[in-house]
Protein backbone atom coordinates (compact mmCIF):
# COMPACT_ATOMS: atom_id res chain seq x y z
CA UNK A 1 0.00 0.00 0.00
CA UNK A 2 2.78 2.48 0.83
CA UNK A 3 4.25 2.18 -2.66
CA UNK A 4 0.97 3.15 -4.35
CA UNK A 5 0.58 6.84 -5.24
CA UNK A 6 -1.86 8.46 -2.78
CA UNK A 7 -4.21 9.61 -5.57
CA UNK A 8 -4.57 6.00 -6.77
CA UNK A 9 -5.02 4.45 -3.32
CA UNK A 10 -8.81 4.81 -2.66
CA UNK A 11 -9.85 3.06 -5.88
CA UNK A 12 -7.13 0.48 -5.40
CA UNK A 13 -8.25 -0.44 -1.89
CA UNK A 14 -11.90 -0.64 -2.94
CA UNK A 15 -11.13 -3.00 -5.82
CA UNK A 16 -8.82 -5.20 -3.73
CA UNK A 17 -11.65 -5.49 -1.19
CA UNK A 18 -14.04 -6.52 -4.00
CA UNK A 19 -11.47 -9.05 -5.22
CA UNK A 20 -10.98 -10.46 -1.71
CA UNK A 21 -14.77 -10.73 -1.22
CA UNK A 22 -15.04 -12.71 -4.46
CA UNK A 23 -17.16 -10.05 -6.18
CA UNK A 24 -14.65 -9.77 -9.02
CA UNK A 25 -12.28 -12.57 -10.14
CA UNK A 26 -9.45 -10.27 -11.30
CA UNK A 27 -8.49 -6.69 -10.62
CA UNK A 28 -6.63 -4.80 -13.37
CA UNK A 29 -5.55 -1.18 -13.24
CA UNK A 30 -2.96 1.25 -14.50
CA UNK A 31 -1.58 3.16 -11.56
CA UNK A 32 1.41 5.01 -10.22
CA UNK A 33 4.00 3.52 -7.92
CA UNK A 34 6.42 5.45 -5.72
CA UNK A 35 10.00 4.19 -5.73
CA UNK A 36 12.39 4.36 -2.77
CA UNK A 37 14.08 7.43 -4.27
CA UNK A 38 10.66 9.18 -4.49
CA UNK A 39 10.38 8.97 -8.28
CA UNK A 40 7.14 7.76 -9.81
CA UNK A 41 6.74 4.85 -12.21
CA UNK A 42 3.55 3.77 -13.97
CA UNK A 43 2.52 0.13 -13.77
CA UNK A 44 -0.16 -2.06 -15.26
CA UNK A 45 -1.37 -4.22 -12.39
CA UNK A 46 -3.19 -7.54 -12.76
CA UNK A 47 -4.18 -9.08 -9.44
CA UNK A 48 -6.05 -12.28 -8.67
CA UNK A 49 -6.44 -14.66 -5.74
CA UNK A 50 -5.71 -18.29 -5.01
CA UNK A 51 -8.43 -19.71 -2.77
CA UNK A 52 -8.64 -22.87 -0.69
CA UNK A 53 -11.52 -25.37 -0.60
CA UNK A 54 -13.45 -23.06 1.73
CA UNK A 55 -13.22 -20.18 -0.78
CA UNK A 56 -10.83 -18.32 1.52
CA UNK A 57 -8.01 -16.31 0.03
CA UNK A 58 -4.72 -18.14 0.49
CA UNK A 59 -2.55 -16.04 -1.83
CA UNK A 60 -2.69 -12.99 -4.00
CA UNK A 61 -0.99 -13.30 -7.36
CA UNK A 62 0.10 -10.03 -8.91
CA UNK A 63 1.69 -9.15 -12.21
CA UNK A 64 2.95 -5.60 -12.68
CA UNK A 65 4.28 -4.37 -16.00
CA UNK A 66 6.26 -1.12 -16.13
CA UNK A 67 4.36 1.14 -18.55
CA UNK A 68 6.15 4.40 -17.69
CA UNK A 69 7.57 4.82 -21.19
CA UNK A 70 4.14 4.31 -22.76
CA UNK A 71 2.52 6.81 -20.36
CA UNK A 72 5.21 9.39 -21.17
CA UNK A 73 4.66 8.81 -24.90
CA UNK A 74 0.89 9.19 -24.46
CA UNK A 75 1.36 12.46 -22.56
CA UNK A 76 3.78 13.74 -25.20
CA UNK A 77 1.32 12.83 -27.96
CA UNK A 78 -1.52 14.56 -26.09
CA UNK A 79 0.51 17.76 -25.74
CA UNK A 80 1.50 17.62 -29.41
CA UNK A 81 -2.14 17.16 -30.45
CA UNK A 82 -3.15 20.13 -28.25
CA UNK A 83 -0.48 22.33 -29.89
CA UNK A 84 -1.55 21.21 -33.34
CA UNK A 85 -5.19 21.95 -32.53
CA UNK A 86 -4.24 25.47 -31.36
CA UNK A 87 -2.44 26.10 -34.64
CA UNK A 88 -5.13 24.53 -36.84
CA UNK A 89 -7.86 26.58 -35.21
CA UNK A 90 -5.81 29.73 -34.62
CA UNK A 91 -4.93 30.54 -38.20
CA UNK A 92 -7.37 32.54 -40.35
CA UNK A 93 -7.26 29.78 -42.95
CA UNK A 94 -9.68 27.04 -43.88
CA UNK A 95 -8.16 23.65 -43.15
CA UNK A 96 -10.13 20.53 -43.96
CA UNK A 97 -9.76 16.94 -44.97
CA UNK A 98 -12.04 14.88 -47.22
CA UNK A 99 -12.27 11.14 -47.66
CA UNK A 100 -12.52 9.52 -51.10
CA UNK A 101 -16.32 9.88 -51.02
CA UNK A 102 -15.80 13.64 -50.52
CA UNK A 103 -17.10 13.65 -46.96
CA UNK A 104 -15.45 15.87 -44.38
CA UNK A 105 -13.09 13.99 -42.08
CA UNK A 106 -11.70 17.15 -40.47
CA UNK A 107 -12.78 20.79 -40.50
CA UNK A 108 -11.08 23.55 -38.51
CA UNK A 109 -13.04 26.16 -36.52
CA UNK A 110 -12.54 29.08 -38.95
CA UNK A 111 -13.97 27.07 -41.85
CA UNK A 112 -16.92 25.76 -39.85
CA UNK A 113 -17.68 29.27 -38.54
CA UNK A 114 -17.52 30.71 -42.07
CA UNK A 115 -20.24 28.32 -43.20
CA UNK A 116 -22.19 28.78 -39.94
CA UNK A 117 -21.77 25.30 -38.51
CA UNK A 118 -19.80 23.56 -35.78
CA UNK A 119 -16.95 21.29 -36.82
CA UNK A 120 -18.90 18.26 -35.56
CA UNK A 121 -21.91 19.22 -37.70
CA UNK A 122 -19.73 19.06 -40.82
CA UNK A 123 -17.77 15.88 -40.05
CA UNK A 124 -19.03 12.91 -42.04
CA UNK A 125 -21.14 15.08 -44.33
CA UNK A 126 -20.71 15.37 -48.08
CA UNK A 127 -18.96 18.56 -49.17
CA UNK A 128 -21.95 19.14 -51.49
CA UNK A 129 -24.15 19.92 -48.47
CA UNK A 130 -22.11 23.06 -47.77
CA UNK A 131 -21.27 24.39 -51.21
CA UNK A 132 -23.60 26.00 -53.75
CA UNK A 133 -24.11 23.73 -56.77
CA UNK A 134 -22.13 26.01 -59.10
CA UNK A 135 -19.11 26.01 -56.79
CA UNK A 136 -19.42 22.30 -56.10
CA UNK A 137 -19.40 21.60 -59.85
CA UNK A 138 -16.33 23.82 -60.30
CA UNK A 139 -14.40 22.30 -57.39
CA UNK A 140 -15.26 18.63 -57.86
CA UNK A 141 -12.63 18.09 -60.59
CA UNK A 142 -10.05 19.76 -58.32
CA UNK A 143 -10.98 17.53 -55.38
CA UNK A 144 -10.75 14.46 -57.62
CA UNK A 145 -7.21 15.46 -58.68
CA UNK A 146 -6.20 15.69 -55.04
CA UNK A 147 -7.75 12.31 -54.28
CA UNK A 148 -5.57 10.92 -57.11
CA UNK A 149 -2.50 12.40 -55.40
CA UNK A 150 -2.01 15.76 -57.13
CA UNK A 151 -1.55 19.15 -55.47
CA UNK A 152 -3.96 21.78 -56.79
CA UNK A 153 -4.22 25.56 -56.39
CA UNK A 154 -7.40 27.33 -57.47
CA UNK A 155 -9.44 30.47 -56.86
CA UNK A 156 -13.18 30.63 -56.49
CA UNK A 157 -15.92 32.83 -55.08
CA UNK A 158 -17.92 31.64 -52.09
CA UNK A 159 -20.60 33.22 -49.93
CA UNK A 160 -20.33 33.21 -46.15
CA UNK A 161 -23.24 32.50 -43.80
CA UNK A 162 -24.51 36.10 -44.23
CA UNK A 163 -24.42 35.82 -48.02
CA UNK A 164 -21.37 38.06 -48.46
CA UNK A 165 -19.18 36.89 -51.35
CA UNK A 166 -15.47 36.22 -50.83
CA UNK A 167 -12.82 35.17 -53.29
CA UNK A 168 -10.76 32.36 -51.84
CA UNK A 169 -7.49 30.94 -53.02
CA UNK A 170 -7.26 27.30 -52.13
CA UNK A 171 -4.23 25.08 -52.08
CA UNK A 172 -5.36 21.47 -51.94
CA UNK A 173 -2.83 18.88 -50.86
CA UNK A 174 -3.24 15.08 -50.78
CA UNK A 175 -3.01 13.63 -47.30
CA UNK A 176 -0.54 11.00 -48.40
CA UNK A 177 1.74 11.82 -51.26
CA UNK A 178 2.53 8.98 -53.58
Amino acid sequence: VDITHLDDLPGDLDNVARLTAGIIPVYSNEKRYIRKDGSIRWGSLNLTTIRNGYDEVVYYVAQIEDITARKKAEESLKKSEERLELVMNGVPTFIFSLDKQMRFVYVNKPMAAFFGYSEDAMIGKDVREFLPEKMYSALTPQFRKVIRGQEVTCEYAVSDKEGKEHVLETHLVPQMRR
